[in-house]
């Protein structure tokens, strides 16, 4: 480590954060009753989605962890 003029100790700069995600209580709750019948599990083979659907639609698909402003704004 180095030290500067006042002779205290630099921490080298970190340019990353590890990050560990959390669940809310309720989001336990919701991902526990709401997954059987709304989740979709991963799959190695593209996913037909008229098929998932039972239509054909057009699709908008949002990926994000926002608070879904984006969503509403789109489906308003």
């Amino acid at each position: 480590m180095q030290a500067n003029e006042n002779s205290r100790i630099l921490r080298p700069i970190r340019s990353f954060v590890r990050r560990q995600g959390r669940l809310t209580k309720g989001q336990q709750l919701a991902l526990d009753n709401y997954w059987p019948s709304m989740g979709l599990d991963y799959q190695s083979t593209p996913i037909n989605l008229e098929t998932l659907f039972a239509q054909a639609a057009p699709l908008t698909l949002e990926i994000g962890f926002g608070m879904g402003a984006s969503l509403v704004a789109m489906a308003a």
